[in-house]
């Protein structure tokens, strides 16, 4: 039988050389292996994901992928089954809930992104709980958690923070918040505002700045848009 490391190795090698983009090898293999009797630590398919981008190896061996597919999609398979052009490989480990590209992603985003709207306010433009709690609250894995947040604070629509240890909390912070907060504020109180919401998360008050000319400028927010937002004002 093909082990767990094989296994996740050879789909890494199957998503490089088809030329996907590592977070959508990411996001299906921590899928993947979240639903295994035994499963690996997030850690140690991370691990397996970055040497399978690394460039050390050209492709995933066809004899790895046809034990791969026989032994976790089925026994009966043949070559000619696997390979054929009407074959499409992978879809029973995790299939998209739409068939364009990365709409699972963008799905899983706005459902973050909607759990913070209805949870978070312009005083209070974060959360802080635990992982396990947002997660359930979602129903969403956590390795599918730990992609979609760092996706969406890539793209400056978050920001987040974590604590360590048994009673380790995640705070997420949500910019479009801050962004609305900034407007409303008069001239003479908006750095004050910027300056108390770092505080209250840890965060750095010229980095908050910067991100909210940022986000501004990408979104062209005027006043008159708040509702747009559809975000908790009150």
């Amino acid at each position: 039988m093909l082990g767990r490391n094989n296994a996740i190795l050879t789909m890494a090698l199957a998503f490089f050389s088809s030329g996907k983009e590592k977070d959508n090898c990411e996001y299906n293999l921590y899928q993947f292996n979240s639903r295994l009797d035994q499963p690996l630590r997030d850690a140690e398919v991370q691990r397996i994901i970055d040497s399978a981008y690394s460039g050390k190896y050209k492709a995933a061996q066809r004899a790895y992928i046809i034990r791969l597919v026989q032994t976790w999609v089925g026994g009966s398979l043949s070559e000619q089954d696997i390979f054929k052009n009407n074959y499409k490989g992978w879809y029973k480990f995790a299939k998209p809930r739409k068939e364009c590209k990365n709409s699972h992603f963008s799905e899983t985003e706005d459902d973050l992104l909607t759990y913070l709207r209805k949870k978070c306010t312009v005083d209070k433009p974060y959360l802080t709980c635990t992982a396990k709690e947002l997660t359930s609250d979602l129903g969403m894995s956590l390795s599918s958690f730990k992609v979609v947040k760092k996706r969406l604070g890539a793209k400056n629509k978050i920001k987040f923070s974590s604590t360590k240890g048994r009673n380790g909390r995640t705070t997420l912070f949500l910019i479009e918040l801050l962004v609305i907060g900034v407007i409303s504020k008069k001239k003479e109180h908006k750095y004050a505002y910027i300056s108390s919401v770092a505080e209250l998360i840890n965060a750095n008050t010229g980095l908050l700045k910067r991100v909210v000319a940022a986000f501004t400028q990408s979104s062209n927010m005027q006043v008159d848009q708040l509702e747009f937002l559809e975000v908790n004002t009150s």
